[in-house]
């Protein structure tokens, strides 16, 4: 149920706000029939300086089966290569195209030391222009395929926050590189100014709505908690992002922590929970 530009700002200005969840939502079933939502479990690994081989194992040993990277050091590809050959079942995902192009990495290069998914790095905040584009369509060039993480700030215009959509589904046309696509806000202060969750759940129904092609529409419990992320689940996402595998125990409701709570809020939005790995591949049905 593909919308063009004209509708895409009318839903987002207003109309009715439950008609735009259960479009969205049925798009979304015709995708993924079977009623699964979709979580990894993984840790956070800043490469290119070494020393991470204590806090990889001892996340492996919580059960992670992926990590997301993100650059602090020159050494990124010798860091990857010892990654891979240590860790040969992780998923390694990550790198935002800020660090690719700080670094002057090269696509096929991160591909060859053991990259597996372009993006989704924590701190993946660009802007989605002509240079991110690029960025991206060189990944998918290289074999790479790669997440769209989306960053909504308040101060965009509703035709900005279309045109990125429209931008991301352009490139998905040409080259379907795009595994996943993830709306985040900007974050900052609590303000007036902010995004409403009101208004993010408009952009995860969108994001589902205009980018048909893209296979998974993620969505992070620590933006606006259990509750949001339960009626994200019914505007069109699949899938709720990380748990971090150090905190993969808590029996306490936190924002990216606690598996078995992730599994309930899963459950209690009349899911059935699924562990994935980092190229969104199910492993595990609870």
């Amino acid at each position: 149920m593909t919308i063009d530009r004209e509708n895409a700002l009318a839903r987002l200005r207003g109309g009715d706000f439950l008609q735009l969840g259960m479009d969205a939502d049925d798009v979304r079933q015709g995708l993924w029939p079977e009623a699964v939502v979709t979580y990894t479990v993984g840790f956070p690994v800043a490469v290119g300086a070494g020393f991470w081989l204590d806090e990889v194992e001892a996340a492996v040993a919580r059960g992670a089966t992926g990590l997301v990277l993100s650059a602090s050091g020159p050494s990124v590809l010798k860091d990857l290569e010892g990654l891979r050959a240590r860790f040969p079942d992780l998923c390694l995902s990550g790198f935002s195209p800020a660090e690719v192009l700080r670094l002057e990495l090269g696509f096929d290069a991160l591909r060859a030391a053991g990259l597996s998914l372009f993006g989704n790095a924590a701190g993946d905040a660009g802007v989605v222009d002509e240079a991110w584009i690029a960025m991206h369509r060189a990944a998918h060039q290289a074999g790479l395929p790669s997440v769209a993480v989306l960053v909504l700030r308040s101060s965009d215009s509703d035709e900005e926050w279309v045109s990125m959509l429209e931008r991301v589904a352009a490139l998905q046309r040409e080259t379907g590189g795009f595994l996943a696509v993830e709306p985040r806000i900007e974050h900052m202060a609590r303000s007036l100014d902010e995004v409403t969750g009101a208004r993010y759940l408009k952009m995860v129904a969108l994001c589902r709505l205009i980018l048909e092609t893209v296979p998974h529409v993620q969505v992070d419990w620590g933006i606006f908690g259990p509750k949001v992320l339960q009626v994200a689940l019914r505007f069109g996402a699949d899938d709720a992002g990380l748990v971090v595998a150090s905190e993969r125990d808590r029996r306490v409701p936190s924002h990216h922590s606690g598996e078995e709570e992730l599994r309930r809020i899963i459950r209690d939005a009349g899911f059935m929970p699924s562990q994935r790995d980092g190229v969104y591949g199910r492993q595990f049905v609870y």
